[in-house]
């Protein structure tokens, strides 16, 4: 019996240079994650697997990373959860 991973699971393997790698598929786009140990590796793997499905249940349709959220992503996030569709409407009729 093979350890294989489900679809979407990702993939971990040991690079030429000693580092591991962990690959995950999200949106059609292979996102690659380094670490020194496979288990640093796998751990980041679980925890960036795990922001996406919670990201998924709370109806958020495009996940973005927390360090690639630009200011305006950011604002127009903020001001749809929190500010009324109107508000919105005058900041930025301006």
């Amino acid at each position: 019996m093979s350890n294989k991973r489900s679809n979407g699971e990702g993939t971990i393997t040991l690079r030429k240079d000693g580092r591991w790698m962990a690959r995950y598929t999200y949106n059609g786009k292979r996102v690659p994650i380094y670490g020194k140990t496979q288990k640093e590796v796998k751990t980041l793997l679980k925890q960036k697997l795990k922001e996406i499905e919670i990201a998924s249940e709370k109806g958020y349709t495009n996940y973005i990373e927390k360090s690639k959220v630009t200011l305006g992503q950011w604002l127009d996030i903020w001001l749809e959860k929190y500010c009324k569709t109107s508000v919105r409407a005058h900041i930025f009729m301006v």
